[in-house]
Parts: C-alpha cells; structure tokens; sequence
C-alpha cells in the first residue's frame, strides 16, 4: 500500500511543479481524518480550465488549449494516480482556477 501512495504523491508533486512558474509554490498537507488521510497538493501555477477539468484524470488526456505551453508528458500521471487511489476505496478530485492554481 505504502507504493501506492508513494506512486500517486510522486505523480501529483511533479505535476505541481511542472505547472507551477519558477517563482511559484507547491504546498503539500497530511490531515489524519480518524478513518481515513487526506493529502492534499495545491500549486500557484497556470490552473487548469473548465472545459479541461472533467478529463483531467482520463487516460492520455492533454489539454488542447492553444496559449498552452507544451510540457510534454503522456497524460498517463494522473490516470494512473486515480486507478490506485480507487484500488485503495479511496478518492481523488481536483479543483483548480485558471491563472491561480490547482488543488
């Protein structure tokens, strides 16, 4: 289990800060909720856009916004990510502000 978690924290963090600018942040926070644990990885960077936030965890999803900048990437992070956090009965959400950041 401990992998997993690992795997689906690595997969968050790196898509953080690859979003995030130079002089941005990327906060991380452990909340023991008595049944379950809540982590949470919340950036400054670009946000994510409505029309993308419904296929954020689908599988090779990339955004086709034009003023994107290409990160590169396979758009298999986040997928993965919410398969083992499912296999765990866990879940995993977004929220996210275009020009703000994404939690």
């Amino acid at each position: 289990m401990f992998e997993k978690v690992e795997t689906i924290l690595s997969n968050l963090l790196l898509n953080a800060i690859k979003f995030s600018s130079k002089n941005g942040d990327v906060f991380v926070t452990v909340e023991d909720r008595k049944k379950d644990i809540l982590f949470t990885v919340k950036d400054t960077g670009r946000g994510i856009s409505k029309t993308d936030l419904p296929n954020i965890f689908d599988l090779y999803f990339q955004t086709e916004m034009p003023d994107a900048p290409s990160e590169g990437g396979t758009g298999i992070g986040l997928a993965f990510s919410k398969e083992l956090v499912e296999l765990m009965k866990g879940k995993i959400w977004v929220e996210s502000e275009l020009r703000v950041g994404t939690t």
